[in-house]
């Protein structure tokens, strides 16, 4: 997993922060709302310090799921 974070200034002296994931070939900017990290309501972080744990909780987040444990076995079971 390859992760980075762009900055983007702006002539208004502003600067923004975007967290980014690589796949599919490309850089994407990680949906910050949709993780649940960001509760600004923004897009993107105000500060490298607010990327850097966006990142860090990113990260954590993935290694509680186990990604490496790969499900061998399927079962649907209907419920009346």
């Amino acid at each position: 997993m390859k992760l980075r974070i762009k900055e983007e200034k702006y002539e208004s002296g502003v600067s923004k922060f975007f967290p980014q994931i690589y796949g599919e070939n490309d850089w994407k900017t990680m949906n910050m709302m949709s993780i649940r990290f960001n509760d600004k309501g923004l897009q993107w972080c105000e500060t490298l310090e607010e990327a850097q744990s966006f990142i860090k909780k990113f990260k954590d987040a993935m290694e509680s799921l186990n990604l490496t444990d790969k499900v061998v076995e399927e079962k649907i079971y209907d419920v009346s």
